[in-house]
């Protein structure tokens, strides 16, 4: 007896339909026209193709199965113990299902909607018997034989659905290491302006993926932020959006309404600056402090700016920025330039305060950090990008490493107990888009245990190239450089348009790490 299987597949966007046909012909060299046969195959209302191996909804919506299979001798759905088999026809904006049910467990229909109540992994099954024996084969490789039972052959497929329940917000707050409670007492939680609240997502139902905190008038956008608060007042509408925003999951969102309100009251902190003051590329100087100003008006006399450390330059205004009122703004009246080397002070005399009242203390010849355009690409700032774009030339001794960094998270470690070690980044250039002079800064950090008496930052470009060596214990050409602490490295150098690329090398016994090369046009009085 010889046996024929004819594979039949159609596929559309919301169509899995496998179908297999088996027959039997009692004469190996003759064919009989089959009349009858078996096969093995179902539907499924999904907006997938092909069928994942994990079907995604929210919780309380439904998907459909349809078994196409022919003549099965026995014939069911299974579902576990919550979910719900649905009547049919359901229109398509239908959302509430209660007079729709029609059972539960198993049923024998060949088309069932499941509704599903419970959250997490759900599973939907199908199971035929058959009075001879088939076989699913599906179109991405999925194969299920029948299996004899008794006088039958049984076939089974579970389909598994991950079930997305509604997000139900839950969060901790804390406040320099105590936690507020916020659930069963109305207290209000009274906060220093300049100091933060932590905020903790803790939600454990409906796995949210995306979160907006708006609190006394700051917002985040992380999920366990810590905030600073600024704004004087008492706040009561204090929320967090928690969204479930992911591609290709069930979507939803929640807004919480923390219940306790918050208030705000004058620091009693002294009012200083807070952290390094820099220049926006409109040639504002910024600086930074740990409080929001109150509007003032003449006080540019207060102020003094130098350049390098001796030459004074004019004070157009002094303000505050309209979008963050902890931002001095600091505007010249003549240029400035990213190769100035510009400090700014403050002699405290003048009538500024913050909006609860302190008094800005006095500081000296701050140094400002000039604005500059990097056209170097990612893959040289040496973060995840730049795992396959740092090509050694005798690994392993040179390697991406996460050991330390001078900014990010990641470095080039080059721990070099031979003649060498090298790293180069010949294929992700940089473009210079014009002939010019241009400034190359790079992070190193020299361990003690180095030997080797000098490193060589080398730069290629379109029709040149520079080793710019460095020693690293002599005291000439730039050295004797500090061990075991990162330091930063400038080179000035006229480049020709057109690519050019950077490559660190060591000589000798070492082990060093360099972070975080720039490039940036030179702008020069």
């Amino acid at each position: 007896m010889k046996k024929i299987n004819i594979k039949i597949k159609f596929l559309a966007v919301f169509v899995l339909l496998a179908l297999i046909f088996t027959a039997c012909n009692n004469n190996d060299d003759e064919y009989e026209q089959p009349n009858s046969f078996s096969d093995v195959g179902w539907y499924v209302g999904y907006a997938v193709n092909p069928l994942p191996d994990t079907l995604l909804t929210n919780k309380d919506d439904y998907i459909t199965f349809s078994d196409l299979s022919q003549n099965a001798t026995s014939h069911k759905w299974e579902i576990g113990s919550g979910n719900l088999f649905l009547d049919h026809p359901i229109q398509r904006l239908d959302s509430i299902f209660d007079d729709k049910v029609i059972g539960s467990g198993s049923i024998t229909d060949k088309t069932v909607s499941v509704w599903f109540r419970r959250s997490g992994y759900q599973h939907v099954k199908l199971v035929n018997t058959f009075a001879e024996p088939v076989t699913f084969r599906g179109p991405d490789g999925e194969t299920i034989e029948s299996q004899a039972a008794s006088d039958q052959w049984l076939i089974e497929k579970t389909f598994v659905v991950d079930v997305y329940d509604t997000i139900v917000p839950t969060i901790r707050i804390e406040q320099k290491g105590i936690v507020r409670n916020h659930l069963s007492t109305t207290d209000t939680i009274y906060v220093e302006a300049g100091d933060s609240l932590e905020f903790f997502d803790e939600t454990a139902i409906g796995r949210p993926d995306d979160w907006n905190w708006n609190v006394a008038g700051s917002s985040s956008f992380e999920q366990n932020p810590s905030i600073i608060l600024k704004k004087l007042g008492v706040f009561a509408e204090n929320t967090v959006t928690m969204r479930r925003a992911g591609n290709n999951i069930p979507g939803d969102w929640e807004n919480y309404k923390i219940p306790v309100p918050i208030r705000v009251i004058p620091s009693s902190q002294p009012f200083v600056k807070f952290g390094d003051a820099y220049e926006l590329e409109d040639e504002t100087i910024i600086v930074p402090f740990n409080g929001e100003f109150a509007p003032f008006i003449n006080q540019e006399q207060y102020f003094t700016v130098l350049l390098d450390g001796s030459t004074p330059l004019q004070i157009a205004s002094v303000g505050v920025n309209a979008d963050d009122a902890t931002l001095l703004e600091i505007r010249l009246s003549e240029p400035i330039f990213a190769a100035d080397n510009i400090t700014v002070s403050y002699d405290g005399n003048g009538t500024l305060q913050s909006t609860d009242t302190r008094s800005p203390e006095a500081f000296t010849d701050q140094p400002v950090t000039m604005f500059a355009v990097n056209i170097a690409p990612l893959e040289w700032t040496m973060e995840d990008a730049a795992r396959t774009a740092w090509v050694s030339t005798n690994d392993p001794i040179a390697e991406y490493s996460n050991e330390r960094a001078a900014e990010g998270e990641y470095s080039i470690k080059l721990n070099s107990s031979g003649p060498f070690a090298r790293m180069s980044i010949e294929d992700h250039p940089v473009e210079i888009p014009e002939a010019g002079n241009y400034t190359i800064t790079w992070w190193m950090y020299i361990d003690s245990s180095t030997t080797a008496t000098s490193y060589g930052p080398w730069f290629y470009w379109n029709g040149g190239n520079q080793q710019f060596w460095q020693p690293i214990r002599q005291n000439c050409c730039g050295g004797p450089h500090p061990l075991d602490t990162w330091f930063q490295q400038t080179r000035q150098q006229d480049l020709d348009a057109g690519p050019a690329y950077f490559t660190m090398r060591v000589n000798g016994d070492a082990l060093m790490y360099f972070d975080n090369v720039q490039v940036f046009k030179t702008e020069s009085r």
